[in-house]
């Protein structure tokens, strides 16, 4: 839930900030397999990072883990 949850801030009139950090976070999460997507360009309109949230790769879990938040 949390993964789809950040996935959404992506999506719709997040301010380029929140997608950044949202993109930032997943990437960290997602490893190798992280969807091409440049927050800066805009919208997540095609919502490759929702895609990837509700059927992530293996390992995702151990690289949660590893995350450091502010």
């Amino acid at each position: 839930a949390g993964l789809v949850g950040l996935a959404s801030l992506t999506t719709g009139n997040a301010p380029p900030y929140v997608r950044m950090e949202a993109d930032r976070l997943l990437r960290e999460v997602a490893g190798p397999a992280a969807p091409e997507y440049d927050p800066l360009f805009g919208p997540d309109a095609e919502g490759v990072w929702a895609t990837w949230a509700k059927a992530p790769d293996d390992g995702w879990q151990e690289r949660a883990r590893l995350l450091v938040l502010p």
